[in-house]
């Protein structure tokens, strides 16, 4: 989700297939769907799941596949992923593996190609991507800041990485998939520091940075602490 320029909170509802705002009536108004949907229902066709801004603005968002049927997306993972621009209304990039997260910085377009777990770079003129590092695990979920992306790492669900790329890799290099946070340099495409989780923890959804805060609280909504968030120390 983000806000954009209008001061709406935009986000992406993966049930519906569609970008959307919140309404006060209907709990959600539609603002977009991908070309590719014909009706908006909530039915997880496409598994749509990331969406960057450009100048206060949706821009590009990521789908598991182009499925135009109740949970479509579950039939082939591997290669049916696609980035799609939202001004342009149009498929701009395919044949991706479970893409997330779509951020653009300093001219380009970032995606965690989670089948493969790989970080890669595209550029916005010709959509050609580069592969720049790769992680041991299922990726989502990623922050951008200066020349470094945060990026999410999961280990994977049940059936685990069962027909995708990433889990051959890791069985070819013999290393178990991991949890926990990825600190890449883009510039030089290495990984400059990290964060393992161990015991229950097992999947990370989304990474998000806090500019100038140390020791961040987290409070449930309903709980009468929630208004010590505003005691957050200032780094």
């Amino acid at each position: 989700m983000a806000t954009a320029a209008a001061g709406n909170l935009v986000f992406v509802n993966t049930r519906f297939s569609c970008l959307s705002e919140l309404d006060t009536v209907d709990s959600f108004r539609v603002l977009w769907k991908p070309p590719f949907i014909s009706e908006v229902a909530p039915e997880f066709r496409c598994h749509l799941n990331g969406m960057c801004m450009d100048d206060g603005k949706p821009r590009f968002v990521t789908a598991i596949s182009t499925a135009d049927v109740p949970d479509g997306w579950r039939g082939e993972r591997a290669e049916t992923g696609v980035l799609v621009d939202v001004r342009a209304d149009a498929v701009v990039m395919d044949a991706l593996s479970m893409p997330h997260s779509p951020r653009i910085q300093n001219g380009s377009l970032w995606i965690l190609e989670s089948g493969r777990g790989y970080l890669i770079k595209v550029d916005l003129k010709t959509f050609r991507r580069e592969d720049v590092v790769f992680s041991p695990g299922f990726l989502r979920g990623m922050s951008l800041v200066r020349n470094y992306a945060v990026v999410g790492i999961s280990k994977g669900r049940e059936t685990g990485f069962d027909g995708l790329a990433v889990g051959q890799s890791l069985e070819a290099i013999g290393l178990e998939p991991q949890c926990g946070v990825q600190i890449v340099d883009t510039e030089r495409g290495v990984v400059a520091e990290w964060i393992t989780f161990e015991g229950g923890i097992r999947e990370i959804f989304a990474v998000e940075l806090i500019p100038r805060v140390r020791y961040p609280k987290v409070f449930d909504f309903r709980s009468p602490g929630r208004i010590e968030l505003a005691s957050m120390h200032q780094a």
